[in-house]
């Protein structure tokens, strides 16, 4: 009950936004605190909430793990013993990133965060998949610096973001190919320094990678559904695309390539649990394709792109709280029943 108060918030947020033609920014920050407090005070709630304590103070379980990462619980547990505030730590960075990426806003990025961003993604990146959650919220960030044409820090912070997830290389491919400025030989250099930085990777981590692959192998394909739920979501962004005033060669290279990879990640899902998270990752990095479309155009965001937010808002978190329920008779640290950490 608790997640949907949440999500009701965030609605709230929006109507208000709406009725008063204001930004609202400080409704905005307060509802983000709000968010940010359920999952800094959880206890053992969230899929891998549990994994996450236990590897803290646990060496061979970290090994592999993403260097930033690695480094934000050095830190923090060098501060703190007990490793279920370390990964609320974690938490807490996370949610002053998005605090900040709001702070520093224009109307169509605020719009976009609390439309999109917090009901599709703020629970599972704040209280589930929290290297994904930093990583992500640190590209947020770079797309804010591109948008105000500060290209190297949003270079160099996009780039940050695989130091915290290593699947942000995707992000960085989706958004290379997708670009018409690139020429062609210069397109094709990126693509494969790319793979030169994947193969690096797992050369680098080649144990973390092999673990990785036998979890997924042992775990039972996620039904059809699943995989559809993010499907939905990439045609309801792409059809608010089809509609808006963006150039036609922007917008048949963002559908064609969409579709592209989500015809890939859909073949694994029949295979490998791992075809959701990469469809996760492109429904996250189609919209941050479009924002950013809409920065290099000048132009602000057309109405059917915010409609294809709100609605792909809604279902998306019709999606989440679905998987909640599903989730809470197998997992070690279930989304239900909601608890704090005082309840220990």
């Amino acid at each position: 009950m608790i997640y949907l108060i949440g999500w009701l918030l965030v609605y709230y947020y929006l109507a208000v936004r709406i009725l008063v033609r204001h930004r609202a920014r400080l409704l905005a920050l307060a509802v983000l605190l709000f968010l940010g407090g359920l999952a800094i005070f959880r206890g053992q709630v969230g899929t891998d909430t549990f994994a996450y304590e236990k590897a803290v103070f646990d060496p061979e379980r970290m090994i592999g793990i993403e260097p930033g990462f690695q480094l934000i619980i050095f830190l923090l547990k060098s501060l703190i013993a007990d490793s279920v505030f370390v990964i609320r730590g974690v938490t807490a960075i996370f949610t002053l990133l998005i605090c900040w990426f709001v702070w520093r806003a224009d109307d169509d990025e605020l719009f976009f965060v609390m439309a999109f961003i917090v009901p599709v993604f703020f629970y599972t990146f704040s209280m589930n998949v929290l290297r994904m959650g930093i990583a992500s919220a640190i590209f947020l960030i770079a797309l804010q610096l591109d948008r105000k044409k500060e290209n190297r820090k949003a270079i160099i912070l996009t780039f940050m973001s695989i130091l915290f997830h290593y699947s942000m290389v995707f992000a960085i491919l989706y958004l290379w190919l997708i670009d018409e400025r690139i020429d062609g030989k210069y397109r094709a250099l990126g693509v494969f320094s790319i793979i030169v930085m994947v193969l690096l990777l797992v050369v680098v981590n080649e144990a973390y990678f092999a673990t990785k692959f036998q979890n997924y192998a042992v775990i039972e394909p996620p039904g059809m559904l699943s995989g559809l739920s993010r499907v939905v979501l990439c045609v309801i962004l792409l059809g608010g695309v089809w509609f808006s005033s963006l150039p036609r060669s922007e917008i048949r290279r963002l559908v064609l390539w969409t579709l592209f990879f989500m015809g890939v990640f859909w073949g694994i899902t029949r295979v490998s649990y791992a075809g959701l998270r990469m469809l996760d990752l492109l429904v996250f990095v189609l919209a941050v394709a479009i924002m950013r479309a809409y920065g290099r155009t000048a132009q602000p965001v057309d109405r059917s792109v915010r409609a294809s937010w709100s609605l792909a808002g809604v279902v998306g978190a019709a999606g989440v709280y679905r998987n909640m329920l599903q989730e809470s008779f197998w997992s070690n640290s279930p989304w239900l029943p909601y608890h704090t950490v005082f309840d220990r």
